[in-house]
């Protein structure tokens, strides 16, 4: 009898270490899943995504490194702004309406939208922290995040149909 009451303790003690690191790698395993989700809100806001994408896709096609930062004009509205111009672009309704729609929701609160990309045929809609992207790319699997001459170890995650969530390791 007494060396199951001493056995007891030990028993418990390894079951709840094991608990524990269940756990944690339920919640690694989780954050890593969350990362993807709250990254962009590609699933949530798609149609605004690509509404975007398309505008800046058709009328900067001659473009093949061109950027524009996303900023608020002197009226307030969430808008591009061209560094090369140094002037906000008048958006049709529909695409100021999208883009708000993405500004204000389409990124987690802690990493707001900051530039939009062209290279080539890559899009992308960079977060303020500089670590993550949202790209089309309908060439392939995206091979570096921010600039081809600034290579960062990556993640990438297909989203599927030319869409990828790129995220600095």
């Amino acid at each position: 009898m007494p060396n199951k009451a001493h056995w007891n303790p030990a028993i418990i003690v390894i079951v709840s270490i094991s608990i524990i690191l269940i756990l944690f790698a339920t919640i690694n395993s989780l954050s890593l899943k969350h990362l993807w989700i709250s990254g962009a809100r590609f699933n949530q806001y798609s149609e605004d995504f690509i509404a975007v994408k398309d505008y800046v896709a058709s009328n900067f096609s001659n473009q093949t490194n061109k950027y524009f930062t996303v900023r608020r004009n002197i009226y307030q509205e969430v808008t591009l702004y061209d560094p090369d111009t140094n002037e906000y672009l008048r958006l049709p309704d529909n695409i100021a309406a999208s883009l708000q729609r993405i500004y204000d929701n389409g990124f987690p609160y802690d990493a707001d939208l900051d530039i939009i990309k062209i290279f080539g045929n890559r899009i992308s809609f960079r977060s303020s922290k500089g670590t993550y992207e949202l790209v089309y790319s309908p060439d392939g699997k995206p091979t570096w995040l921010n600039s081809p001459q600034n290579p960062r170890e990556i993640h990438v995650t297909s989203l599927g149909n030319g869409w990828y969530h790129v995220k600095e390791r």
